[in-house]
């Protein structure tokens, strides 16, 4: 038999021979010198340097692993930026060949989306700018030539519809390409005044929510896109309620309420659409032009929330705007 140390490396061999009459002769010998300094190195390695080889390249595993990830992670981030903010800056070129080729072609995609999307912007902002001047005119004209004063009323009165709807398409526009800075305010507040806003005008909604909540947001946007849902809600039914919560993973969640008729399932998804208007749907004429639920919209996700729409029981329409705190 082989008779070994604690790890396993042999050191003397022990040989038991059993002779003719019974008796048992065990022979015992000491492997060679050359094998005890080779298992005394074994083991002053182990026993020595192994912890530290082995925390030594745990760290190097590691560090490896985030020089790795890294480019990946900022490229991953860049991507869910550029939805929210247009003036985030480009994305670093740096990493494996790969990647910075990818990080390159990102970059020259985000500048020619920005360019696109400030193009369309100040066309349509001139195009809804210059007819003001026409209309101006016709109302001028109308005024002065139509002798028969119910024609001249009516006249008068597209005139003026189609004054409020190109102010409404300039005010989209302005907002959507508005750049705010965030800050930090009591979301709780803002919505409070926004209610008391339109209760100094007569009408019944109150605030039910948190006392305070701090949320970093673009204030003035974040006010108007309020105020558009509270004026939906006090156009369709006769009263509202704003609610302020916050659920477990630390989103602000707002419900905007009313008690009218309600949004069939159908018209949920349009009712977002520049210019889609959900009056025969909900039973009512408000007289507006479908911007108030696109303009609340291009703001929430321009905060990275969301926005939805859902009907309350027995009645009535339910808002749902989630913003990060």
């Amino acid at each position: 038999m082989v008779k070994s140390d604690a790890l396993g490396l042999a050191e003397r061999v022990m040989v038991d021979t059993r002779l003719r009459d019974g008796t048992t002769v065990r022979i015992e010998a000491a492997l060679p010198g050359s094998f005890s300094i080779v298992g005394i190195g074994i083991r002053f390695f182990f026993r020595s340097y192994l912890p530290s080889l082995t925390i030594a390249l745990a760290i190097l595993t590691l560090w490896a692993a985030r020089r790795v990830t890294a480019p990946l992670r900022a490229f991953s981030d860049a991507a869910e930026r550029l939805g929210n903010e247009r003036s985030a800056p480009p994305l670093p070129e740096y990493g494996p060949v790969e990647l910075q080729r990818a990080a390159r072609s990102f970059n020259k995609m985000q500048e020619q989306v920005k360019r696109f999307i400030e193009d369309r912007t100040r066309t349509l902002a001139a195009i809804s700018h210059d007819l003001r001047t026409p209309i101006t005119r016709l109302r001028l004209r109308v005024d002065a030539a139509v002798e028969n004063v119910d024609e001249q009323q009516k006249m008068l009165r597209d005139l003026n519809q189609m004054d409020a709807m190109v102010s409404s398409a300039l005010s989209f526009l302005r907002d959507g390409a508005r750049d705010e800075p965030m800050v930090l305010v009591d979301l709780a507040s803002l919505l409070q005044s926004a209610c008391d806003n339109f209760g100094d005008m007569g009408c019944d909604v109150r605030y039910v929510g948190m006392a305070h909540l701090p949320v970093r947001c673009r204030a003035e946007l974040v006010t108007r896109a309020v105020t558009n849902l509270i004026e939906n809600a006090t156009k369709y039914g006769s009263t509202g309620t704003v609610d302020l919560s916050r659920d477990s993973s630390g989103k602000a969640i707002i419900h905007i309420d009313d008690d009218g008729a309600g949004i069939p399932d159908a018209e949920k998804k349009k009712a977002f659409e520049p210019f889609y208007r959900l009056d025969t749907a909900r039973g009512a004429d408000s007289g507006g032009f479908g911007l108030g639920l696109s303009i609340a919209r291009t703001i929430v996700e321009l905060h990275g929330g969301q926005i939805e729409l859902t009907n309350r029981i027995p009645s009535g329409t339910r808002v749902v705007m989630t913003l990060p705190i």
